[in-house]
Formats: structure tokens, C-alpha cells, sequence
């Protein structure tokens, strides 16, 4: 823009080109050369470091490189890729799909989350509406009101027992109950029959682990998985909040415990 502005046309006078494959490459006039890392090409190399785990137990501490695509376009007088401009512009419609009823649904969770009074009530809180499909395994230990949440140390804190905090398709008095880990989510063999993705999401507060998120949508629709990183963000943030809340509860009450007694009398 700034170069027309004082006379120079673009191609023929000024080459412009870009490296990061920005959205705006698609809208800027004229479009922009520039360089773009396919969806497909990282996930192809993420599924094969995933399987040389599996096959191996380990994989070597390393950067995996995956080589970006040059799309041609106007700004450098070349003839456009159309392929990846498709591509390209499908990405931009994904990315600016309207999820803003699930992330107000995933807010009014974390906000009555803050105050419940105990662990089935926050899981109560859980939405099944904007959560579907998916269930919530945490660790008993983090949300003892008697532990402070950053405070409690990561080693051994996980054994084979965990909480099984949510679960989508559970009746509306679903009480929290103890869950082996070692099943991973309940019914996986029965989620893995029927072939869809099952997307497992780490959840920590304040650098310290809570547990994970399953997620088991029956379909491919791409709209299932945009809005996994805000529900992940926000009920994690609910969980460790919940959490601090009861610890500052326990707090009050040792402090109301200490005023009710007197120093002199010991009444």
C-alpha cells in the first residue's frame, strides 16, 4: 500500500513477497507471494513422530522440519497456485467461523464454577450443550481444599487412580467417582471400533498438571474440533479456579477457628 501510494505499481515496478502465509496474503491487493506451511504436510509429520513412539517407546530429542509451499500470486507477476489458493481461502472461513455461543457457554461455565461449593457442583457447572462428546479426568489431589494449587508438587501426582470429573451422556445427578487411568477414557476400545479421532488435551494451572480432556466427536466435521481451544483454555482456567476458591474457603474458616478461641481464657 505504502508504495503506490508514492507511484510505484506492483509487480511491475516493485517484487513483493511474504514468508509466513498470513491470511492477509489473500486480501491485500494485489494479492501476495508469499510462503505457507500445509495443514496436511504438519499433521503427516506429527502422526509419524507419534507412531515412531509407539514403535520405539521413545523418539530422539530433535526439531521435525516441514517444508512450506511457495504460493505464487500477484505480487511477484507469477501465475497464482490455484490449488493452494483454495487451500488457502477454505483456511480463512474455518478460521473466522462463528463459535461465539460455545464460548459463551464455556465462560458461564467457568463463572459458576468459582462457586461451587464442592466437587460435584462444579461438575454440575459443566455444560453438555456447548461440551459434547468428550469427558474430563482430573486429579483428585489438585482439588482437596486443603491443598494450595500451585503449591502441590508434580512428582507422583498422578497415581493409577483419578477422578472422573465429566462425562458427556452421564444422567444430570452424575456424581464424580474414582476412575482407573490406566483405561485412559471409559469405553475406549468401543470409541476406537467406530474409527473417529480421539483427541486427548493436557490440562495444568499455574504450571501444574490437573488432568486431561477427551474429546470422541462420531463425524469429521472440521466446526467440532475449532472450538476444542477454547473449551480446553476455559476449563482448565474453571478447574484451577475452583480449586484456588477452595483453598481460600479453608483459610477463612482455620482464620474464623483462631478469632472464636480466646488467648486469655482458652475459650
Amino acid at each position: 500500500k505504502i508504495l503506490q501510494e508514492n507511484g510505484y505499481k506492483i509487480p511491475s515496478d516493485v517484487i513483493v513477497t511474504g514468508f509466513d502465509g498470513l491470511d492477509e496474503a489473500l486480501i491485500s491487493d494485489p494479492r501476495l507471494t508469499t510462503a505457507y506451511c500445509s495443514h496436511q504436510k504438519m499433521a503427516i509429520k506429527v502422526s509419524e513422530v507419534i507412531l515412531t513412539i509407539f514403535s520405539k517407546g521413545k523418539t530422539e530429542k530433535t526439531q521435525y522440519l516441514v517444508m512450506p509451499d511457495l504460493f505464487f500470486s500477484q505480487s511477484c507477476g507469477c501465475k497464482e497456485n490455484q490449488k493452494l489458493f483454495e487451500e488457502l481461502k477454505s483456511n480463512i472461513g474455518r478460521k473466522n467461523f462463528e463459535m461465539t455461543d460455545v464460548t459463551r457457554s464455556v465462560f458461564r461455565v467457568a463463572e459458576k464454577m468459582l462457586f461451587a461449593k464442592d466437587l460435584q457442583s462444579a461438575s454440575r457447572c459443566m455444560n453438555r450443550a456447548a461440551i459434547e462428546h468428550s469427558c474430563c479426568i482430573i486429579n483428585r489431589k489438585l482439588v482437596d481444599w486443603k491443598n494450595k494449587p500451585d503449591t502441590v508438587k508434580v512428582k507422583n501426582l498422578f497415581n493409577k487412580k483419578m477422578c472422573m470429573f465429566f462425562r458427556t451422556y452421564e444422567p444430570i445427578n452424575f456424581k464424580p467417582y474414582t476412575f482407573d487411568r490406566s483405561q485412559i477414557i471409559p469405553h475406549l476400545s468401543e470409541v476406537l471400533q467406530k474409527g473417529y479421532p480421539l483427541i486427548i488435551n493436557a490440562l495444568d494451572f499455574m504450571n501444574v498438571p490437573i488432568g486431561y480432556m477427551a474429546f470422541y466427536s462420531p463425524d469429521y466435521k472440521i466446526t467440532n474440533y475449532l472450538k476444542l481451544p477454547i473449551i480446553v483454555s476455559t476449563i482448565k482456567n474453571a478447574i484451577g479456579g475452583y480449586a484456588n476458591m477452595q483453598y481460600r474457603r479453608f483459610l477463612l474458616q482455620k482464620m474464623e477457628n483462631l478469632y472464636k478461641l480466646d488467648s486469655l481464657t482458652g475459650l
